[in-house]
C-alpha cells in the first residue's frame, strides 16, 4: 500500500517567507514552468542544455526530466507501465496533458516504461492551486474514471508537481480498488516551503494509498 515518490527537484515556494532566491531556485522554477507549458521568463541552463519557453526549450526540459526519471526509477528497481495523474481539466481519454507528455518523454527514453493513458476525471475539477480545488485523496479517487480494460496489474504514477501527495494517493487508491498496484511514482518537482539542503537532490518520499481509519 505504500509506494516511493521520486522527484527531480524542489519547486520553491518560500520566497514569501523573505528568503532570497539564487540560481538553483530560478532554474528549478523555470524547469517546472517549461514542463507545465506556462510562460518562462528568460531561460535556465543545465550543463549544455538550455530550457526556455520555446517549443524546443520545452522539449529539452522534458528530455532532461525523462532521463532523470529513468535513472531514479531504475536505481529503485522499479519497472512498470506509466500512468499519468490527470490534470484537473482532463476529461477526454484521447487528449494530451502535462503528466501524459512527461510519461511519453520517459517512454521515448526507455521503452520498458510504456505509457498507458487510462485515467481521466469525470468532469472538470477546480485546480488545487489558486481555485480552491481539493487535495483530499478520497474525493479525488471518487472523481476519477478509467478506460477499461487495462493490460497491466502494476504501474508507476507520473505527475508534474506534488505538494501534499493528495492526487497521487487518490489515483493510487482508485487503481488499487480495481486490482492495480502502484509500485512507485515520479514527479518533476515537489513543492518545498523551506530551503532544502539541495534543491536538485530531494530525497524520495513514501506515500500510503490506504485510507486512514477515520476516513469514510
Amino acid at each position: 500500500m505504500k509506494f516511493p515518490v521520486m522527484v527531480s527537484c524542489g519547486y520553491p515556494s518560500y520566497r514569501e517567507a523573505g528568503l532570497d532566491w539564487g540560481n538553483l531556485e530560478y532554474n528549478a522554477w523555470k524547469l517546472v514552468k517549461a514542463i507545465k507549458g506556462q510562460p518562462v521568463n528568460g531561460y535556465a541552463e543545465f550543463g549544455n542544455s538550455r530550457v526556455d519557453g520555446t517549443p524546443g526549450g520545452r522539449n529539452v526540459a522534458r528530455r532532461l526530466v525523462a532521463n532523470d526519471a529513468v535513472q531514479k526509477l531504475r536505481n529503485a528497481g522499479l519497472v512498470a507501465p506509466l500512468v499519468a495523474v490527470p490534470s484537473s481539466d482532463h476529461v477526454d481519454f484521447e487528449a494530451s496533458f502535462t503528466g501524459h507528455r512527461i510519461a511519453q518523454a520517459i517512454t521515448a527514453v526507455a521503452d520498458d516504461y510504456p505509457t498507458r493513458s487510462v485515467l481521466r476525471f469525470r468532469e472538470v475539477m477546480p485546480k488545487a492551486a489558486g481555485e480552491g480545488g481539493t487535495r483530499e485523496p478520497s474525493t479525488i479517487a471518487a472523481a476519477l474514471d478509467i478506460d477499461d480494460p487495462v493490460d497491466f496489474e502494476q504501474c508507476i504514477l507520473v505527475d508534474d508537481v506534488t505538494t501534499s501527495g493528495g492526487h497521487l494517493r487518490g489515483a493510487a487508491r482508485f487503481l488499487r480498488e480495481r486490482g492495480i498496484s502502484v509500485i512507485g511514482a515520479y514527479c518533476v518537482a515537489q513543492t518545498v516551503w523551506t530551503r532544502p539542503a539541495h534543491l536538485f537532490r530531494i530525497p524520495a518520499a513514501e506515500l500510503d494509498s490506504a485510507p486512514a481509519w477515520f476516513e469514510n
